[in-house]
């Protein structure tokens, strides 16, 4: 393991790295196809393209994401056995999850799913949204509209209610602030996703 540096460091961060070597990571739990969707070199590339990191690009199956979620519910609320063997505790943690999974979720995967979906969709209009300074005159389809306003130097737009005018690029960051500060679960989870892209991004330039 090799110590980190230059970063915020906190609970979830705490400085640390794995020296796993590239040619094993598409097996990682994370970059593994039977977990997501997302192919590992196209993940790399777009890595590349925006300046995330390729953890933050993995876009995991629903069934993962289940599991996952009973990994953390069975070791918070339950007793797991133990053994004198070292594996002894992962291997009846899994067993537990396995069991419960295939009794009480599997046949419920398809609801998963499709709640699921619902979810990305309405995010996603909820970040298109946040991007469009001008829906009403925008002659290009926003998801291409969005990039250009914030990375075109001297682009203006005439703020509603308001004489004066202002970057496009201002204007997005101030309702990604406003959103952030919403009531609302959603809107703030899409104000801070496209906070991080868009920061990225322009790291990248």
């Amino acid at each position: 393991m090799t110590v980190k540096v230059n970063s915020e460091f906190g609970s979830w961060n705490p400085g640390i790295e794995s020296d796993i070597p590239r040619r094993l990571l598409p097996c990682a739990t994370i970059f593994d196809a039977k977990n997501v969707s997302t192919d590992y070199s196209d993940t790399l590339a777009l890595s590349e393209l925006t300046g995330l990191a390729p953890h933050k690009l993995s876009k995991f199956r629903v069934k993962r994401l289940v599991v996952h979620e009973l990994l953390i519910r069975v070791t918070c609320d339950l007793s797991v056995a133990d053994g004198p063997e070292y594996e002894a505790l992962g291997l009846s943690l899994r067993g537990m999850v396995h069991k419960l999974f295939k009794n009480h979720f599997e046949e419920e995967l398809e609801i998963f799913q499709n709640e699921h979906d619902k979810l990305i969709s309405t995010a996603w209009k909820t970040m298109l949204q946040l991007l469009d300074c001008e829906p009403a005159v925008e002659e290009q389809p926003v998801s291409l509209a969005w990039y250009k306003r914030l990375f075109s130097p001297g682009t203006k737009s005439k703020i509603p209610g308001s004489m004066g005018v202002e970057d496009h690029g201002t204007i997005i960051d101030r309702k990604i602030e406003c959103a952030i500060a919403d009531e609302d679960y959603l809107m703030r989870a899409c104000g801070r996703a496209l906070q991080t892209i868009i920061n990225a991004f322009r790291g990248k330039q």
